[in-house]
C-alpha cells in the first residue's frame, strides 16, 4: 500500500468515527431535551427590540480594525496549523508506527 492509499483510507477512518461521534451525540442531545424540558415563555421574545428600516453601521476605529486585524490572523493561522496537524501530521507518524495496520488485525 503506497502512502496516498494510506492516508486515504485514514482519512476515510476518521470520517467514519466523526460520522458516528455526531450520530450518537445527536441521539444523546434528544434524550436530554425531552427528559429535561424547561418552562420557557416564547412572548419574551416578542420583548427583543428590533431595528427596522435603514440603520447605521458603526464605525471602527483604526485600533479597534488592527486588533480585530490581528484576532482573524491568529484564527485562521490556529485553524491551519491544527488542520495541518491532525489531517496529516498525525497519521504520517503514525503509520511507521503500526496503529493502523493492528485496528484492520483485531478486527479479523
Amino acid at each position: 500500500m503506497g502512502i496516498v492509499e494510506a492516508i486515504c483510507s485514514i482519512c476515510a477512518w476518521m470520517l467514519c468515527q466523526v460520522l458516528h461521534v455526531w450520530t450518537w451525540t445527536r441521539r444523546a442531545s434528544s434524550i436530554i431535551v425531552y427528559f429535561c424540558l424547561q418552562d420557557f415563555d416564547w412572548n419574551d421574545l416578542q420583548k427583543i427590540p428590533v431595528a427596522h428600516g435603514k440603520t447605521e453601521h458603526a464605525v471602527l476605529d483604526h485600533d479597534t480594525r488592527m486588533e480585530l486585524n490581528r484576532i482573524y490572523k491568529i484564527c485562521v493561522w490556529t485553524g491551519v496549523g491544527l488542520s495541518f496537524v491532525l489531517l496529516i501530521l498525525w497519521p504520517c507518524l503514525a503509520l511507521p508506527a503500526g496503529v493502523f495496520s493492528q485496528v484492520g488485525a483485531a478486527d479479523s
